[in-house]
């Protein structure tokens, strides 16, 4: 089976309700996305790349193309603006 490469990554923490809501946003707009589990240390390297990108230091966040969208109520905001 061939992988799929999605354009729409979710960074997320496993058991994380506020990423459980974006995946569930996501699904119901049928939008297609990969997902990254993180650490929950937010001195890991990986979060702190998407703090920086994302301008918030808590997950989930949304990866769109080269755009960063962090914060549970921003990505809500974002994927019904935009999908």
């Amino acid at each position: 089976m061939a992988s799929i490469i999605a354009d729409i990554t979710l960074f997320q923490l496993p058991g994380c309700p506020y990423c459980r809501r974006v995946k569930e946003k996501l699904d119901q707009k049928n939008v297609r996305y990969a997902t990254v589990n993180v650490s929950p240390s937010r001195t890991d390297v990986l979060r702190q790349k998407l703090a920086e990108k994302s301008g918030c230091a808590t997950v989930p966040v949304l990866k769109i193309g080269e755009k960063y969208v962090g914060e549970s109520e921003k990505i809500m905001d974002y994927l019904q603006e935009n999908f």
